[in-house]
């Protein structure tokens, strides 16, 4: 037993060791998930001492982010919200270092972390639902969904869910037929929670993954596989319906809210009609007021004098639009948006040239959430969107041909 503890503490473990202590902070705690990211930095620098390179250009693209922050920092050099957002965005290029510095099992195994990390935040909202089953129905018809971890946070725990089944399909170790189920129970819970930005995230993904499955096959046997997997698909959308309680309360709740939306009134009882106006607000303030290029100090200020004046009587909490490009609009300006715009989708590019399904679904996944949610704003959504984005991509960079599921249609 003494001999598995020290095992299990010793520095060659320790990658595995920072990995779960940084699910911990995902969960529990920011101060922990913070405190792991400076862990990984000095991991990271020990490396670069032992001059051990990084094995792809990923590292590189994640750090231009970074360049591209500093635009929304000279409007006020020595506020700390500055350098708040540029903390948080140091998270992409600690990410994209370490995954292209341990070996395929150790990315191998941290999928299996993140599988367990799952299963235990559904178990802990399907227990809250079970207890008081009537209770969470009706605050469904309210807009809201089961308690989560990660400060309830039920929009980016449900992002989780949808990037966690895209790692199980890279899971080697396993047989497809078992990564399948393991998706399906994934994609179920994401149905039974209703979270609606989980849906699109979770529907875009499988989308991306038939495409190139499809465009990978060359016998017929497994183009009719592929249909019948993708209306095996299309029917648990339709059986969710039927099933699932939460799934129609959710529905039945945004048809209403669509409904009440009046933009010359203020109901932040509604979470669309909510993002609706804010996001309106945030508009017209850059277009016709000229309130671009304000430094990301300066985005809470103006959104918040833009609605008191518009509804004096209605104050507002809300220090972001619910949208990524006008959080970036108005903090980096025009010419900050177009370049944040071009580093956000580049993994696209790099996706199709490789043949590559991951670094697609999972950019064009995150890209959906952005519309609604300023994800890549707040420390969850670019945790998500770097720690999983880099273990996918660099997994399919290791990867032989034949271990990945695109292209081994003969196991299929």
């Amino acid at each position: 037993m003494m001999n598995r503890l020290r095992l299990f503490f010793s520095y060659p473990n320790l990658p595995n060791l920072l990995f779960i202590i940084m699910l911990v902070g995902l969960f529990f705690s920011r101060a922990i998930l913070s405190l792991s990211q400076v862990a990984w930095a000095i991991w990271i620098c020990r490396d670069i001492f032992k001059n051990v390179r990084p094995t792809n250009t990923l590292p590189t693209w994640s750090g231009w982010v970074m360049v591209i922050g500093l635009l929304g920092c000279w409007q006020a050099p020595f506020t700390w919200s500055h350098f708040d957002y540029l903390l948080t965005l140091l998270m992409y290029p600690i990410a994209f270092h370490v995954c292209s510095r341990v070996p395929y099992q150790t990315l191998q195994k941290w999928i299996v972390f993140c599988c367990i990390a799952a299963g235990i935040g559904i178990i802990y909202a399907l227990v809250q639902y079970s207890q008081t089953s009537a209770q969470w129905q009706q605050a469904y018809g309210l807009g809201k969904s089961l308690p989560t971890f990660m400060d309830t946070d039920h929009v980016r725990f449900g992002i989780l869910l949808s990037g966690t089944a895209m790692l199980v399909l890279l899971l080697t170790n396993l047989s497809i037929r078992t990564r399948t189920l393991i998706c399906l129970l994934l994609v179920a819970s994401i149905a039974f929670m209703a979270v609606r930005t989980a849906w699109i995230t979770t529907t875009i993904i499988a989308i991306c993954f038939l495409i190139f499955l499809f465009f990978s096959q060359r016998k017929p046997k497994q183009f009719l596989k592929i249909g019948l997997l993708s209306m095996a698909l299309v029917a648990m959308g339709f059986a969710a319906y039927q099933l699932f309680p939460t799934v129609q309360q959710k529905w039945a709740y945004t048809q209403y809210d669509w409904q009440q939306y009046m933009g010359d009134t203020s109901n932040l009882r509604y979470s669309d009609g909510a993002r609706r106006i804010i996001n309106t607000l945030a508009y017209k303030e850059i277009t016709e007021k000229g309130a671009a290029n304000k430094g990301w100090a300066g985005i809470a200020p103006t959104l918040q004098q833009s609605f008191q004046l518009a509804f004096p009587y209605s104050p507002v909490t809300f220090s972001w639009p619910f949208n990524q490009w006008l959080f970036w609009w108005m903090g980096a300006g025009l010419f900050g948006m177009f370049l944040f715009t071009c580093w956000l989708f580049y993994p696209i590019l790099r996706g199709i040239q490789k043949k590559q399904w991951t670094p697609v679904a999972w950019t064009m996944a995150i890209a959906s959430s952005c519309l609604v949610e300023s994800t890549l704003s707040l420390q969850y959504g670019v945790w998500l969107h770097a720690w999983i984005g880099a273990i996918a991509w660099q997994l399919q960079d290791l990867s032989p041909a034949n271990d990945t599921i695109t292209e081994s249609p003969d196991n299929f």
